[in-house]
């Protein structure tokens, strides 16, 4: 196997393959620093973009308007309870593999 060159398209690589007796081909090839940092990063910014959202909804319930979401919510104990549970539900339903296969 030969590895002519390659080519980036979007956040993915490819590479171009000789094989003897065959056709040129692509491979993907998956950079292993990807598959961490991308997850942090959405991480970290659904983070930021919550405390901004939490933020708006103070400042709108403090001029007398009607939030999205009431900022006592969250002090319930049925409502953190509820969420968590939630939570838990849903991160059981994610299957699959932590190394999609492309």
């Amino acid at each position: 196997m030969r590895v002519q060159g390659g080519v980036q398209v979007g956040r993915e690589r490819f590479e171009l393959v000789q094989e003897p007796g065959r056709v040129v081909r692509h491979r993907r090839v998956e950079a292993v620093g990807d598959r961490v940092e991308e997850p942090l990063r959405s991480l970290a910014a659904s983070v930021v973009g919550f405390a901004l959202f939490a933020l708006q909804q103070r400042r709108t319930a403090s001029a007398g308007r009607d939030p999205v979401v009431a900022p006592a919510l969250p002090r319930k104990p049925a409502f953190t309870v509820g969420l968590g549970g939630i939570a838990l539900f849903f991160g059981g339903l994610r299957g699959g593999s932590a190394h999609p296969s492309g």
